[in-house]
């Protein structure tokens, strides 16, 4: 039997003390390290406010409706300041530019990206986040 010990102090996570041998080494035991095992540094909340947060949305629908539609609302040097900032996030932070294209582009869920990636779903939301927050910074910058 798995021993989970006691949750650490201010968290809702368990810690594994200790594996039965039988187990140690397996892909199962990488597994419940992983579901057991807190890491704070990826745990940390995202870098935007909600109200940033919406503003990028609003773009990113734009953007959207022209990529799906053809509805284009920009003009030509919003389009090509936008493309530059796509170009410049992709090559700054490229997780976080791919699950924004896959996710308000191409539509497609978190929970089957984190799936992929065998990561929790929060994770994946808050990188998203986080990519939001790095858009807008390079958005701003005109």
């Amino acid at each position: 039997m798995i021993d989970l010990g006691v949750p650490k102090k201010g968290t809702n996570c368990w810690k594994i003390v200790e594996f039965p041998k039988w187990l140690m080494g397996t892909k199962t035991s990488q597994n419940l390290t992983f579901i057991f095992t807190r890491k704070d540094k990826i745990m940390s909340k995202s870098l935007i406010t909600d109200k940033e947060y919406r503003r990028f949305e609003d773009i990113i629908f734009k953007v959207w409706r022209t990529y799906e539609f053809g509805e284009n609302e920009f003009t030509q040097a919003e389009t090509e300041h936008i493309n530059k900032v796509f170009e410049q996030l992709n090559a700054e932070h490229p997780r976080e530019c791919k699950i924004i294209v896959r996710h308000h582009l191409k539509r497609v869920y978190y929970t089957t990206m984190a799936r992929e990636q065998e990561v929790s779903e929060g994770y994946i939301r808050k990188l998203a986040k986080n990519g939001a927050y790095y858009f807008l910074q390079l958005y701003d910058k005109k």
